[in-house]
């Protein structure tokens, strides 16, 4: 707070840029004569250097592109206006059917039906064991494992999971 105010101070009436306020730094830290000693020393603290560590994922993966505005139309005059309700619409309908080409390949009836009951088994008990079956299935499914085989380790988890329950 003591830098702020010392700083401000020499400052004040001055238009602020990186070259005014080095300037300032420099008159504070110069003695004013050799009369009398310089004004209240500004105190710095030394921080260590951040390391790449302390960067989060999402500043690594920044591209710099703008994230406001993404949306907006430019108009002929050169402006700019929100998209109407019908043109969202419109791009959220072609999103979705980009989304539904690009999915996986359907299944036949019988994988279908046992993919439906490997996921049915996913909802089912508490919340731990809901986790660990949801383990199983999903190494399972990494494995590139058939949906009967993915059916079978859950079930046998989710077995496992509801009698060491009891157990206690």
């Amino acid at each position: 707070m003591q830098n702020q105010t010392t700083l401000l101070t020499e400052l004040r009436g001055r238009e602020i840029t990186k070259d005014t306020i080095a300037a300032a730094i420099g008159r504070i830290e110069a003695p004013v004569s050799k009369f009398h000693a310089a004004r209240r020393p500004l105190r710095f603290v030394l921080a260590p250097r951040r390391e790449m560590g302390t960067i989060t994922e999402a500043a690594r993966n920044d591209d710099g592109s703008p994230f406001l505005g993404r949306d907006l139309v430019k108009q002929s005059d050169g402006s700019f206006r929100s998209k109407t309700p019908a043109e969202q619409r419109r791009d959220m309908e072609a999103a979705e059917r980009a989304k539904s080409s690009q999915q996986t390949p359907t299944l036949d009836a019988s994988e279908q039906a046992w993919k439906n009951l490997a996921d049915g088994l996913l909802h089912d008990g508490t919340h731990s064991q809901q986790a660990r079956t949801r383990a199983v299935y999903d190494g399972e499914v990494n494995q590139g494992s058939g949906w009967r085989k993915v059916y079978e380790a859950c079930k046998r988890e989710a077995t496992l999971s509801k009698s060491r329950s009891f157990v206690r």
